[in-house]
Formats: structure tokens, C-alpha cells, sequence
């Protein structure tokens, strides 16, 4: 399987070598494809990441040792924040496209009146969901 998400993407994945530059990436959001130049001016950290994890996934780039040639994507990371990854730093062996994610969502005045209209709303998504507790 090539790696090659695309925006909106949810996927999970590690990179050539845990560890070195952050953990695994687990149901992360993709923001896109990002050119090198790009890629420097949100993450100062680059090239030093590239050199990092180069001998890991140099075999996968010819041995080619320049980190402006191959691309990059952007993630939303579990903490909200963006980052950005080089496609050849991900372990291809691990990566996959996810079919779904969980999310919480509190509402603070929530009236039993919400029920249909909600359980109509997440039908026509096709979402399955429950309501996990009512608190007075």
C-alpha cells in the first residue's frame, strides 16, 4: 500500500523509528500536502527531524539525503495542534486509513425535547450514538 493521504483523511500510522521524533500518530487528521519550504516555516525543526530519521527510510528515498525533495503532510495531532510529517519518515508497513473516530460532546443545557430532533440529525449522518448519562 503507497502512503499517499489525502485532506481530510483520518489515518494512524508510525513513523521509521518510534521514538526519536514523537509517538505513534493515532487517528490523526490530514490538513493536506505541504511543500518543503512550507514544511520549514511551521516546523524550524525540519532538517533536524530529517536527519534524525534518515537512516531509517533512506533505502525508501534512493539515498537521497536531501530533505527539500521528497513531500510532507500536515496533521492535526491528538493535542489540536498542526504538524508536519515527511512521507517517507512513515512506516508504510503501519499506516491506515481509518473508518471512524469518537467524540464527546457536552451540552450544558440540554432539554429532553433535543432527543428527536438530534436522533433524526445523526440518523441522516448514519451515525450510531448514544447518550451516555444526564446530569441535573
Amino acid at each position: 500500500m503507497a502512503v499517499n493521504p489525502k485532506k481530510g483523511d483520518i489515518v494512524s500510522f508510525q513513523l521509521v523509528r518510534n521514538g526519536l521524533i514523537g509517538d505513534p500518530k493515532i487517528q490523526v487528521l490530514v490538513e493536506g500536502d505541504i511543500n518543503y519550504s512550507i514544511a520549514k516555516a511551521i516546523d524550524p525543526e525540519i532538517n533536524r527531524k530529517h536527519e534524525t530519521l534518515f537512516p531509517y527510510f533512506s533505502s525508501a528515498v534512493g539515498g537521497n539525503n536531501d530533505p527539500s525533495s521528497y513531500p510532507y503532510i500536515g496533521i492535526i495531532n491528538t493535542n489540536g495542534q498542526l504538524e508536519v510529517i515527511g512521507v517517507p519518515w512513515i512506516l508504510e508497513s503501519s499506516f491506515q486509513y481509518v473508518q471512524s473516530r469518537r467524540a464527546t460532546i457536552n451540552v450544558s443545557n440540554w432539554r429532553e425535547e433535543f432527543t428527536a430532533p438530534v436522533t433524526s440529525f445523526f440518523a441522516d449522518l448514519g451515525v450510531n450514538w448514544t447518550i451516555a448519562k444526564f446530569e441535573d
